[in-house]
């Protein structure tokens, strides 16, 4: 069986820093992890070596430990001579990508980081915003039957250490028309997978239901499935995605219907 791979985009920073710490608090037995570090060169068409700007094994001065604990098989540094947002768009095999939500730029006064908010748009892979430091005990998804919320649901199910969770499946609304279908099926994925799941509902405006039902139970991870708009790399202003990435105090998982399975 091949190894899942988690791919960690890392800038260095303080910030990447708190990421990793995060990482290395959950428990991936079975996985491996690729540190991604890309800048752009200063000179936008002279690279230090050919094929610079693909993602190519390096050894930084500070690496990047996986502690026993975390359960990773093997930590794997790779960087390139090209714009973050593409690296990260651009990787093979991810089985999900991890940033964290402030970085350098103008969309910093938002909340949220530039190279964040392009993956947004549509990743490669099931995309998980990290706030926090601490192991994930609480898990909140988002269902409203929809085939995004289904797959957001398998994506959390394919975390090695949903298990060891409680999981509370949401739905905001539910006489609007939802789907209870969908909603067993969301649940199904994620009982299947050993989480303890309870089902509850809210009222009002979705994005912000979910919000205070996270701040009220104490919640460390939001799940939520989201439309790819690959091509279009803007925000989703407006979609509840979007606002749970920039506005949730807890870490975020966002997932896309083409790649979460």
């Amino acid at each position: 069986m091949t190894a899942r791979t988690l791919v960690f985009g890392d800038d260095g920073s303080t910030e990447a820093d708190r990421v990793w710490r995060w990482i290395t608090s959950q428990k991936w037995d079975g996985w491996r992890a690729q540190v991604i570090n890309a800048d752009p060169p200063e000179i936008p068409t002279r690279l230090s070596a050919p094929d610079a700007d693909k993602p190519h094994p390096w050894d930084p001065p500070q690496p990047r430990i996986a502690v026993a604990s975390s359960g990773l098989s093997a930590v794997e540094h790779l960087r390139a001579e090209v714009d973050p947002r593409v690296a990260l768009t651009e990787v093979d095999a991810a089985s999900l990508i991890v940033v964290g939500p402030r970085g350098a730029g103008a969309m910093k006064a938002l909340g949220i980081g530039s190279t964040t908010e392009y993956l947004l748009a549509g990743a490669p892979a099931p995309l998980l915003i990290s706030r926090g430091e601490s192991r994930v005990g609480q898990v909140l998804v988002c269902a409203d039957g929809s085939e995004f919320s289904i797959h957001a649901a398998e994506a959390a199910a394919c975390l090695p250490w949903i298990s060891e969770t409680n999981v509370s499946v949401m739905t905001v609304n539910p006489t609007l028309g939802h789907d209870p279908e969908g909603v067993d099926r969301a649940a199904s994925a994620l009982e299947s997978a050993g989480a303890t799941v309870r089902r509850l509902s809210g009222e009002g405006k979705v994005s912000r239901a979910i919000e205070d039902e996270a701040e009220r139970t104490g919640t460390d991870l939001i799940v939520v499935g989201t439309r790819s708009i690959a091509g279009l790399r803007k925000a989703l202003l407006g979609s509840t995605a979007s606002w749970l990435a920039r506005h949730a105090e807890c870490s975020v998982l966002v997932a896309f219907p083409e790649v979460s399975s």
